[in-house]
């Protein structure tokens, strides 16, 4: 008997232990089995769904009910924030009713809830300035663990474009049974999208009707490895997407991208006509430019100047975009209004543009190419010259330069909206050169460890949107405090430092000069000296023994360090660190250390990582890469005193 099949016995012994799954079943029953403290210790679980049924039942092309009843265990704190129950509503979700039960680890009822127990907030954000989206929230905690909850919740669906996803688990919990049932009853087209489950669903007639089964059983723990993919592309879930379907009085298809493409671009076709006062602004920006690429590049630090962005989610808002005459005059709206306006400006100027859906996040689920549906949350733009240039635009940020759209829009597959419909394209991807950190710096050291630094850094591509995008939108005082906060050292003070240049176009800059007060060790005679404290890596990935999960970091990127240490006249060098070379399929770092001839020691680094998402089998060598960085950045030079 091999490992994994004796762990799944033990599982599920534990758990016929723990609870009687079928009198879980309904929530008015009084027969409840004690809870073992012992099942905690099965594979690294914090908690325990013991049996969780899930159906969507979809009733025509306008209408479905949505159930979800579970009962589950927590076992210990770490899972506390599975007991707060969040049921989302609009009017296109609407609420039947909920119900729960917490009970303790004896079988006891506590406490029974139902939909009046429910506290009901308005889901705006902070962003959110009009939003018909609410939720309903049970806190369903207890002060003593483990103990279990069980609940049951209905909603009645309308406008079926985002019909419910199963998620028959998260991280560190164990599944004893867990059903999805689908039934259409509808001419629609219904379709299902499955990742990480072993086998079709059992197809079944009820009443003439087919109904598509999944199930898992004695499902183990699984635990998210440091630095993973998202937890879509690990655990198993299924997607439901329709073929037709209708969205308030919209009708459109998502059977084909060209299909869901041609219904997004109707539904926003009537809403780019300009005032004459906004074309009279729009001209007078454009005045005296005469190329395609400097118009684009102004009308986008316009609408960036004039526009704030906010969330509005009224209806079908969620998908219709404001009128460009809306955002004209409110200047302000959201994703699909700006970049509607935006779209609006550029066609009024005789610029080819056009809209791109997209799944914005850098560890957002991935856009599944061959499941056409809608799986998009965000829109961007795509200018394309009459030269065959093409300019991505972010019209969301105030800060983003024309050209670039940001981490969590990038390497994305992507639904380009033409007048006859969609297709499917990625979008670019940034390299480790176009993310780059550069920093110069001087320290001047004197005998008693204390050090004189000037430095200056340039940063460009995602590195300098995120600078941009903390410092631009604060004070200089702020911007004082923020550099405090982030600067590795202590024991310093300020001298110079200046943020004149941080919104440049192409990179942002900052110069700097500090007096560090203890920069090196001292002893009688000698000064040891750090020859990068300033941007240390101190990353150290843990050791992990058959690894099965993918590395993903945010994007490529690279830093290069120059760095000229002035030593005092009566020191001279002592010892030396070797020089470091590494190199791996996924990145490099290099070290050189030289003494030049005005006596000074002149130290140059630089990392880059050319790939940004390895397999698992590439762990060991992303972990010992970061921890050999760290080493060689930990590394110091000895000086003594002339004699």
């Amino acid at each position: 008997m091999n490992y994994k099949t004796f762990s799944l016995l033990a599982l599920s012994f534990f758990i016929s232990q723990c609870v009687s799954t079928s009198k879980y079943l309904v929530l008015d029953t009084n027969d409840y089995a004690s809870i073992y403290p012992s099942v905690d210790k099965v594979r690294g679980a914090n908690s325990i769904v013991h049996y969780s049924e899930v159906t969507l039942d979809i009733k025509n092309e306008k209408s479905a009910l949505f159930k979800h009843k579970e009962v589950f265990t927590i076992l210990n704190k770490k899972d506390k924030t599975l007991a707060q129950l969040v049921v989302w509503y609009d009017q296109f979700r609407k609420v039947n009713y909920i119900k729960a039960n917490i009970i303790d680890a004896k079988g006891a009822i506590i406490r029974s809830f139902n939909s009046n127990s429910a506290e009901d907030y308005s889901a705006s954000g902070s962003n959110t300035f009009f939003s018909d989206s609410r939720v309903k929230v049970l806190e369903l905690f207890h002060n003593s663990y483990p103990y279990t909850i069980e609940f049951e919740y209905e909603l009645a669906l309308k406008g079926l474009l985002n019909l419910p996803s199963w998620y028959p688990k998260s991280y560190n919990q164990s599944v004893e049974e867990a059903i999805f049932r689908l039934i259409d009853r509808s001419d629609m087209g219904v379709r299902y999208y499955q990742k990480n489950l072993d086998s079709e669903p059992e197809v079944k007639m009820e009443d003439g009707i087919e109904v598509k089964e999944w199930s898992i059983k004695n499902s183990l723990a699984v635990e998210r490895e440091p630095y993973a993919p998202p937890s879509t592309e690990i655990l198993p879930h299924i997607s439901v997407a329709p073929g037709k379907f209708i969205m308030d009085k919209s009708i459109g298809d998502a059977t084909t991208w060209e299909s869901f493409g041609k219904w997004y671009f109707e539904l926003g076709k009537d809403t780019r006509e300009l005032s004459d006062e906004a074309r009279k602004e729009i001209d007078e920006v454009v005045k005296g430019l005469t190329s395609e690429r400097e118009i684009v590049h102004e009308v986008y630090h316009y609408l960036q100047k004039k526009t704030r962005y906010v969330s509005i989610q009224l209806g079908i808002g969620g998908w219709k975009p404001f009128t460009a005459n809306y955002v004209f005059e409110k200047e302000y709206g959201d994703c699909k209004a700006l970049t509607n306006y935006m779209q609006a400006v550029l066609e009024y100027l005789g610029i080819k543009v056009n809209p791109v859906l997209i799944r914005n996040g850098a560890f957002d689920p991935i856009v599944k190419p061959d499941f056409p549906s809608n799986q998009f949350n965000h829109v961007v733009i795509l200018v394309t010259l009459e030269n065959g240039e093409e300019i991505w635009l972010e019209c969301t940020s105030k800060y983003m330069p024309p050209g670039e759209i940001g981490s969590g829009n990038e390497g994305k597959n992507a639904l380009l909206v033409l007048q006859d419909g969609g297709t499917l394209i990625k979008t670019p991807e940034s390299k480790a050169e176009d993310n780059e950190t550069m920093t110069t710096r001087k320290i001047s050291l004197n005998e008693d460890g204390i050090a004189m630094l000037e430095a200056y850094s340039q940063k460009t591509g995602i590195q300098r949107q995120n600078l941009i995008h903390e410092l631009l939108p604060i004070s200089e005082k702020q911007r004082r405090e923020w550099f405090e906060e982030n600067m590795p050292v202590s024991g310093y003070s300020i001298k110079n430092l200046d943020f004149s240049n941080i919104d440049q176009d192409k990179n942002s800059e900052i110069s700097y000069s500090l007096q560090l007060n203890n920069y090196a060790s001292t002893s009688s005679s000698r000064l040891f000296v750090p020859l990068n404290k300033l941007n240390s890596w101190d990353l150290n990935p843990k050791e992990q023994n058959n690894r099965t999960q993918g590395v993903w970091l945010s994007y490529r990127f690279s830093e290069k360090d120059s760095t000229v240490f002035e030593i005092p006249e009566n020191f001279k060098i002592e010892t030396m660190p070797k020089e470091t070379i590494i190199e791996t399929e996924f990145g490099s770092f290099s070290t050189q250390i030289i003494n030049d001839i005005s006596g000074n020691i002149v130290f140059k680094r630089e990392l880059r990582i050319t790939e940004n998402k390895l397999k698992p089998e590439q762990y060991d060598d992303f972990r010992d890469f970061f921890r050999s960085v760290s080493k060689a950045d930990e590394q110091q030079f000895v000086l003594v005193k002339r004699n």
